[in-house]
């Protein structure tokens, strides 16, 4: 016993020796045990699928004619007999955009007569529709078959290039496509350059020239009578004496004076104190070529007779200021060239009527409508700019 107490703690440190050495065996066991385990083993099983497969295609799942069939949901028909446009709570109505007030309006105004719009009254184009034959292949998806885009070396594996101009006329291959495929490679062929064509600006511009003073002889005839004007001709003001059925030029335009009306006004001078009058007469000119006429008050502006248009070709940048009966030209030598007319002008929708007068034959005498923003637009990649000049204008 007295042994025991004298060496008590060698007992107890045999004893956890022991169980050390029992435990790194356990633990050498459980590691050689993991090293055989595969990963297959930790792996689930797979579980075969419970449910069956379903074939959409299948008329069960076809919603319109289980409805139809079933004659609970009644079909969409117009509410009165006379009613051309109409639609229903789950039906969408086919919309386009007015060229004009810029509102969605339905699209059956655009292909039926009188082709107006039904919010602004303004002149419907009727579209131009290209019938897509479904079987023609297509492998990107651009609207250009594969046929054609291989006939002009493109790539009908990538669709951005509808948006490309192979010819560099400043139209797309897929709006050229639309009008004629052979305009793909070829300048010459191309949709009419109005269709480039949009509104920037539309005002009565001020007129270079002021009237100063009328001078009244004792003879009633006012051929005698005396007019003292200033003109601005090259950036210069000059003084100028005309008299009655005389022709003088502004801004570029010939006016023939055709009446002078001597007038004054009485009105309160507060530097004076007291009432003084004051020459208010008038010069009627008219434009040469037009019924418009133009009042010439003495101290006053005076501004054209008829709007200034302003067109922008979107694809050159290039702009043309215009008013009515104005005749322009547009290309050059490698598109060739087409020539229009501005027959009218409406600042209120900000839209332009141009009549082609010259051009494609199949578009020869076509009127288009500009508005703000082109009918067509512009090629993204590939197009060149013409050739940098004035436009030519024909009186």
């Amino acid at each position: 016993m007295s042994f025991i107490k004298k060496h008590y703690e060698k007992f107890i440190l045999a004893v956890l020796l022991l169980v050390f050495v029992i435990s790194l065996v356990y633990q050498i066991k459980i590691i050689m045990t993991s090293l055989t385990v595969k990963p297959e083993d930790l792996q689930l099983p797979h579980k075969a699928p419970d449910y069956e497969k379903i074939d959409f295609n299948d008329p069960l799942y076809n919603i319109q004619e289980n409805m139809a069939k079933g004659g609970i949901w009644m079909a969409s028909t117009a509410r009165e007999k006379d009613d051309k446009v109409f639609t229903d709570l789950m039906i969408a109505i086919e919309c386009s955009r007015c060229p004009h007030c810029h509102k969605v309006i339905p699209r059956y105004f655009f292909f039926n007569d009188p082709h107006l719009c039904p919010s602004c009254s303004g002149k419907l184009p009727q579209p131009d529709t290209t019938i897509i034959d479904k079987k023609i292949e297509d492998t990107d998806g651009d609207g250009i078959p594969d046929k054609t885009e291989k006939e002009h070396a493109m790539n009908s594996a990538d669709p951005s290039d509808k948006s490309g101009d192979k010819d560099g006329d400043g139209f797309s291959n897929y709006d050229e496509y639309r009008y004629d495929e052979k305009g793909i490679s070829n300048p010459k062929i191309h949709p009419p350059f109005a269709q480039r064509l949009q509104v920037v600006n539309i005002e009565r511009s001020r007129l270079n020239i002021k009237l100063k003073r009328v001078r009244v002889h004792e003879d009633k005839d006012k051929s005698n009578w005396e007019l003292y004007v200033e003109l601005r001709n090259k950036g210069k003001w000059r003084d100028i004496f005309p008299k009655l059925n005389d022709k003088i030029t502004i801004d570029g335009d010939t006016y023939k004076i055709i009446d002078i009306e001597k007038k004054t006004e009485e009105k309160f001078d507060k530097s004076l104190g007291t009432t003084v009058k004051r020459d208010k007469s008038e010069v009627i000119i008219q434009q040469e070529g037009s019924p418009e006429k133009v009042i010439l008050t003495v101290g006053e502006t005076a501004f054209a007779p008829t709007e200034k248009v302003t067109l922008r070709d979107t694809s050159t940048q290039k702009t043309y200021s215009l008013s009515i009966g104005k005749e322009f030209t547009i290309g050059d030598k490698d598109t060739g060239f087409e020539k229009y007319v501005v027959e009218e002008v409406n600042a209120i929708k900000k839209s332009v009527k141009l009549k082609m007068l010259d051009g494609a034959q199949k578009e020869k005498g076509k009127v288009f409508d500009i508005t703000d923003r082109a009918l067509l637009s512009p090629p993204q990649t590939g197009s060149r700019a013409f050739e940098s000049k004035q436009p030519q204008f024909n009186e």
